[in-house]
């Protein structure tokens, strides 16, 4: 995997795989890698091995920095998705949401964040995600709300504040903005990013 060298690591991996069927390693090895050579029927087949012994199995780590980029890869992957018995796994809901998201399908889309934010309603990446599914469908008050109601839950979250000051400054609510920087900067004094952030918009702001 350091090499690069994919096609060598799966081969390795099927036959780990191979010998020991119940390894629950050597299957997220290989799910990691057919997703990676696009091989989508083989990953959905070692996925759905996965969840058969956990299905609330973290998967984040397999799928994380893999996305099909072109249209039709994205589609056969959401189609091997689909195929899996165990749908509610809250990683693969979140995956097949972005997918969905992507095809321009954000109603679909909405649906399986909403279930893997039942499952897991403190992950940040899932949040975002329905946050900009929200803004995709221009339900800027949904959106908002969503985002104030996620803060207050959870105050010690800087990535998710920030998300909602970018949010808020691309809608060009600065003084919004401004005051959920005064809150933070009083919660993180000596962090360079809130703080640079609070000065720009306080610039900006006179």
């Amino acid at each position: 995997l350091e090499q690069q060298e994919f096609e060598m690591a799966i081969e390795i991996a099927k036959h780990w795989v191979e010998v020991h069927p119940e390894h629950v390693p050597a299957l997220f090895y290989l799910a990691h890698l057919s997703l990676r050579l696009h091989d989508y029927p083989l990953a959905a087949h070692t996925l759905d091995q996965i969840l058969s012994y956990d299905p609330d199995a973290a998967l984040d780590r397999i799928l994380e920095g893999i996305y099909p980029e072109s249209a039709a890869d994205r589609n056969a992957l959401l189609a091997a998705l689909q195929q899996l018995d165990s749908r509610s796994n809250p990683s693969l809901l979140v995956m097949s949401a972005g997918l969905l998201f992507d095809n321009n399908q954000p109603t679909d889309a909405l649906t399986k964040v909403n279930i893997a934010l039942n499952k897991r309603p403190q992950v940040t990446a899932f949040i975002t995600l329905k946050a900009n599914i929200l803004i995709k469908q221009q339900q800027h008050a949904a959106a908002q709300r969503f985002l104030q109601q996620k803060i207050r839950q959870q105050p010690n979250n800087k990535s998710l504040g920030i998300f909602y000051v970018r949010y808020l400054l691309g809608r060009q609510l600065q003084r919004e903005a401004l005051a959920q920087l005064d809150k933070m900067t009083r919660q993180w004094p000596q962090d360079g990013e809130i703080m640079l952030l609070a000065a720009l918009v306080s610039i900006d702001q006179q």
